[in-house]
């Protein structure tokens, strides 16, 4: 880095590893936290100062104090426009291949060649293996290496081959799996009288790639290898480059949604987020299946249309279906709607292209679906004036911690805008009660709501108040949400297929919690695993969206809650993968050695599958035999209310040994918490049982046979697992 064209001097390796660190995501934030990692591998306890002066020290090395930006969280290098030799580069780049796309190859090769000037070693030299600046030097590199195969394509164009042999000969021993500079040297010592050489070049590749990656060459290697078997004569041609055809004005964009409802706030931040085209924009909209980010993003991008003259493209990339859209495809498809005449064979370059072309256009790319940020990069235009629209199940961070995308998390609809909904739908003829009804059983989701309308308009016989009858109930519910080949529950399996094993063998657990939200600790509990992994793993369904962030507790705990219907078929997992969790999941996992029983959909909670205990007239919990003093009290949380003194636990069924498998009875009370006598916790509505049974408190049941609250029973589990109950 030069000011006034002399060089930077920084005096130490932590100096140069933040500039590097802040130049590798220049104009963009970076976060403390971040850049700590950056410069130790365990931050010491006086990393913030020592980071506040190494800022110092950097900014005055720059000669300006305001070059490092402070930000909320983090900080940014301030780089203004031509500034940066990488930024310089890729424009000259972006020059060169319109150039030769357009048929004029010295004009190519010569922007080519200013750009390759620009490089005065590797990226980054040094400190290229930094884990923050090593994204963008196997970027900055790849790109380089292709402006070197793009220069030579110009160049081969202008019958240049014999001064290039020896110049591919070294780019071919240096990268020996790369099959273009291989077929570039072949072309070369063809056109150079030198078929024998051309041919062995050929077979020397063949035999690394079989060795290396078990691969045959690629068809481009193998039809020049052919081609000069037979002397074509087309081989002494200039090879066809890409040309437009004309300019393309693609209009790809499906049909808006005419049902549409609400989202004024959402659609108001899309163009918010999208009015300064001066920069490339990106935009992620996340959240759960069926909430409704395809319809918001096609309603904005019909709405937004005017503003991109040159053309809206659209892709489903089917991140999720069984065959998603590789980006190599979706490049094809992009680049003929574009008037590209003849696409190039190899992904990286198809990407180039597009950056080409999209260059000084505005045009607005709508990609549905998409997984992951790797189905996206490709796709993503390299200047101002262009914006791109994501639409996403996860939450995408990938893109808004590498290419700096805005992203706009989806929830459920709020009561009004479900009632417009529904009405939007062609709602059912029905009294304002039974819509709020049936707006709720959909709990927000569009296309919950969309197939409820649906099934009404299309079944004159069925009434709003017998499907809301049918909604009601939990066990069918999302069998009810089905219209056709659209299915609620489908978006949620596919999803959850998504998902790890012990997410998956979490997530069914929790669905069968009945407290409203918890905190990691219940998790943790559920498998018997630490708090930290058990954040991890709920981490992964939050990112998946199949469960939500509800916020904190007064002690600063983070809870987490499911929607509606997502808990519903996470009941509907746990009791189709009872056999699975048996033994495994939950069994054997933690200290308590429980084992599931099976869900009974009719009583609405987990039974015991024939547990052996005594003999008792109440219905109590069913847990592990424990003495005095048993630490497994703790651990297990289901000594929430005995005593260590106590030779009986009351309210726990004992089993012939601590060893035996057991079976919780019910998951009434958050992971069987055990209740206990009046006299040891008075929780309001625990009474002494019959005499002679031990006493203990009826297991999810009051006195009167009435179901207990679910926040109550869940807050008496979370509070034993943080050692707080106010109530012993």
């Amino acid at each position: 880095m030069t000011v006034g064209g002399e060089a930077v001097q920084l005096r130490s390796v932590k100096q140069r590893i933040l500039l590097s660190t802040l130049a590798a995501h220049a104009g963009r934030s970076v976060s403390v936290q971040r850049l700590m990692e950056s410069l130790w591998e365990s931050p010491p306890v006086s990393a913030a100062e020592n980071l506040r002066t190494y800022l110092y020290q950097v900014r005055r090395a720059l000669g300006d104090l305001d070059r490092i930006a402070r930000e909320p969280g983090g900080f940014r290098l301030v780089v203004r426009p031509g500034e940066m030799d990488a930024e310089s580069f890729e424009e000259l780049a972006r020059e060169g291949d319109r150039a030769l796309a357009d048929g004029r190859p010295a004009r190519a090769s010569e922007a080519y060649g200013k750009g390759l000037a620009l490089w005065r070693g590797p990226a980054f030299g040094d400190l290229a293996e930094l884990p923050l600046v090593r994204r963008s030097v196997l970027r900055l590199t790849e790109a380089r290496l292709r402006v070197v195969e793009q220069r030579i394509t110009a160049d081969l164009d202008l019958g240049r081959h014999t001064g290039l042999i020896a110049e591919l000969t070294a780019l071919v021993a240096d990268h020996p799996l790369r099959e273009r500079p291989r077929a570039q040297l072949m072309l070369a010592l063809h056109r150079s009288g030198r078929q024998a050489d051309a041919l062995g070049v050929y077979r020397e590749g063949r035999q690394i790639l079989v060795r290396e990656l078990g691969l045959e060459p690629g068809p481009e290697l193998r039809e020049l290898h052919e081609a000069i078997l037979r002397a074509d004569a087309a081989l002494g041609r200039q090879p066809a480059t890409v040309r437009l055809s004309r300019p393309e004005r693609p209009s790809q964009l499906p049909a808006d949604i005419a049902a549409f409802a609400g989202r004024r706030e959402k659609l108001a931040e899309l163009d918010l987020l999208t009015r300064d085209l001066r920069i490339p924009v990106l935009v992620g909209l996340t959240g759960l299946a069926g909430v409704g980010k395809t319809a918001l993003a096609l309603r904005w991008a019909h709405s937004a249309s005017h503003r991109f003259p040159d053309g809206k493209l659209f892709a489903d990339l089917r991140g999720y279906g069984p065959r998603p859209l590789s980006p190599g495809h979706a490049l094809d498809r992009f680049l003929r709607a574009l008037g590209v005449r003849r696409v190039p064979g190899d992904p990286d370059e198809r990407a180039a292209l597009l950056r080409s072309v999209l260059s000084g256009r505005r045009v607005l790319i709508v990609l549905d679906n998409a997984r992951e940020a790797a189905q996206v990069r490709p796709l993503l235009p390299g200047s101002p004036g262009s914006a791109v629209l994501v639409t996403g199940r996860n939450r995408l961070d990938g893109l808004a911690a590498g290419d700096g995308a805005h992203l706009v998390r989806l929830a459920g609809l709020n009561a009004r805008d479900s009632l417009a909904l529904l009405a939007a739908h062609g709602g059912p003829d029905a009294d304002a009660p039974t819509l709020e009804r049936l707006a709720a059983l959909c709990a927000g989701l569009p296309l919950a709501l969309r197939t409820t309308a649906a099934r009404l308009s299309a079944d004159v016989h069925l009434s709003a108040r017998e499907l809301a009858d049918r909604l009601a109930v939990d066990g069918r519910r999302l069998d009810e949400l089905s219209h056709g080949d659209v299915r609620v529950r489908t978006g949620f399996a596919v999803t959850y297929a998504t998902l790890t094993a012990p997410a998956a063998a979490l997530f069914r657990g929790l669905g069968l919690l009945e407290a409203p939200d918890f905190p990691a600790g219940v998790g943790a509990a559920l498998l018997g695993i630490d708090a930290e992994s058990a954040t991890t793993l709920l981490r992964e369904l939050v990112g998946t969206h199949l469960l939500e962030v509800a916020g904190k507790d007064d002690t600063g705990t983070t809870r987490y809650r499911f929607h509606d219907l997502v808990r519903l078929y996470a009941r509907e997992r746990a009791v189709a993968d009872a056999p699975r969790d048996r033994g495994t999941a939950f069994a054997g996992s933690g200290p308590s050695g429980w084992s599931w029983g099976h869900f009974s959909r009719a009583e609405g909670r987990l039974v015991a599958d024939r547990p052996r205990v005594a003999e008792t007239p109440v219905d109590l919990e069913v847990v592990p035999a424990v003495e005095p003093g048993d630490r497994r009290l703790d651990d297990l949380a289901v000594g929430h209310h005995a005593r260590p003194d106590q030779s009986a636990v009351p309210g726990v069924v004992h089993l012939p040994a601590a060893g035996a498998d057991v079976v919780p009875a019910s998951l009434d009370i958050d992971l069987m918490v055990a209740a206990g006598r009046d006299d040891a916790c008075r929780a309001g509505r625990d009474h002494d049982a019959a005499p002679g049974t031990g006493g203990g408190r009826r297991s999810g049941r009051d006195d009167q046979g009435g179901e207990r609250r679910g926040a109550d029973r869940g807050h008496l589990l979370e509070e034993r697992v943080h050692g707080k109950c106010p109530l012993c």
